[in-house]
């Protein structure tokens, strides 16, 4: 018979006071496709994957909430490979037990609910690009002209 996890599923690495009731791992990429001269898919090709967590945490009251653009640790999160001709070897998955850490970056806006029966929550995304990691932030400002 296979283990089921009941209850907290992991906590935000350097956010104790955050811990994750839920999560959801989703993988995504661009999808690019040329037609022939009869509008039929001639070539076919996938590319940008990356790994979305969209989560609802629990929070302590006071407690900081990570910033769209910040970036954050998650433990347990396992991600697949993918190969310079974008072969995508593996699956994600979140396992608890894990201990290593992957990088995020807060991508969504965060929300917070609150209700009378419940605790504080905020709800978020993060994302991990799978062939660059985090990109890094583009410049801004300058460039204005004459």
């Amino acid at each position: 018979m296979s283990d089921y996890l009941v209850g907290v599923v992991t906590t935000i690495d350097g956010q104790s006071d955050m811990l994750i009731q839920n999560a959801k791992l989703t993988m995504e990429t661009d999808e690019y496709e040329a037609k022939d001269e009869n509008g039929n898919t001639a070539a076919h090709q996938l590319i940008n994957h990356r790994v979305k967590i969209s989560f609802e945490a629990v929070v302590a009251d006071g407690a900081a909430v990570p910033a769209p653009g910040s970036e954050i640790e998650i433990p347990g999160v396992t991600l697949p490979t993918i190969s310079a001709a974008g072969a995508v070897t593996g699956t994600f998955k979140i396992d608890p037990s894990v201990t290593a850490k992957t990088k995020f970056k807060v991508t969504g806006t965060p929300e917070l609910t609150q209700t009378n029966t419940d605790y504080k929550k905020y709800s978020m995304e993060a994302t991990r690009w799978l062939v660059n990691g985090i990109p890094a932030a583009a410049a801004v400002g300058g460039g204005g002209g004459e």
